[in-house]
């Protein structure tokens, strides 16, 4: 049986970011990075490797669906989705704001979260701060995202 950093491997493949042409597993590489230094559960870890397959629901995975991580990838899934940063959610200003878009949470899902974010804003400095054409929503995003899952808001 595969580990879900295998499989995510796999997935993956050499695949990179078409702008800042960063490999996609170092997402996943830092994320975990990060689940180790706020010690998240080994099924919170193994959940945020399969997250991006469970995501795009990619084809020829449905064997994940029998893996504990599963249902977790999916709240994960379903909570990062609920809130992205687009014209339809600059209204966003609070931990309020947030908890009503999104709902309650598990822990374990909240640890992907924070791993998400922290990941994606560090690359969001290195590649585009400054550059992108929603710079500043996007500074002000992450930030929101960071304050309310490090706020006991989230519960």
């Amino acid at each position: 049986m595969k580990t879900a950093f295998e499989v995510i491997s796999e997935f993956y493949g050499d695949g990179k970011a078409e702008r800042s042409q960063v490999p996609f597993i170092n997402h996943i590489k830092e994320g975990l990075e990060i689940m180790d230094l706020i010690q998240s559960s080994d099924v919170a870890k193994d959940a945020f490797c399969i997250h991006p397959i469970i995501q795009c629901e990619a084809i020829g995975f449905d064997f994940l669906k029998e893996c504990a991580e599963y249902s977790l990838a999916v709240e994960y899934s379903e909570k990062a989705n609920a809130y992205l940063c687009c014209p339809k959610t600059d209204y966003i200003f609070s931990n309020e704001d947030i908890f009503n878009l999104i709902g309650p949470m598990s822990k374990d899902c909240r640890d992907m979260l924070i791993a998400d974010k922290m990941q994606n804003r560090k690359d969001f400095i290195r590649h585009h701060l400054g550059s992108h054409k929603r710079s500043d929503e996007l500074d002000s995003y992450f930030n929101k995202w960071l304050c309310y899952l490090y706020s006991e808001d989230w519960k």
